[in-house]
C-alpha cells in the first residue's frame, strides 16, 4: 500500500512538471488546449492554496511562480515519511 502511494505521488510530481512545461507553450486551441486544461485541472487543487500564501515573484516583465517547487518539495517529504 505504501509503495502504491509513493508511486502515485511520483506520478503527480511528473504531472506538475508537465504542467510547468505547458505554461511555457503559447496557448492554442485543439488537442494541446485540451491537454493543458486537463493538466491544470489536476494540479490546480494543490497549487492554488500554495499560491494564495506564496505570491509569484516579479522578475522583470514577468513573474516566477514558486508554488510548483513548493508542492514538489512537500510531496517528496510526504513520500519519504511514508
Amino acid at each position: 500500500m505504501v509503495s502504491l502511494l509513493r508511486e502515485l505521488i511520483y506520478i503527480y510530481i511528473w504531472i506538475i512538471f508537465i504542467a510547468i512545461i505547458f505554461t511555457w507553450v503559447p496557448q492554442s486551441s485543439g488537442t494541446l488546449a485540451n491537454i493543458r486544461r486537463v493538466l491544470f485541472s489536476i494540479t490546480d487543487p494543490v497549487l492554488r492554496p500554495i499560491r494564495s500564501v506564496v505570491r509569484p515573484i516579479r522578475v522583470g516583465p514577468g513573474s516566477l511562480d514558486l508554488s510548483p517547487i513548493i508542492a514538489v518539495v512537500l510531496l517528496e517529504v510526504i513520500s519519504r515519511l511514508l
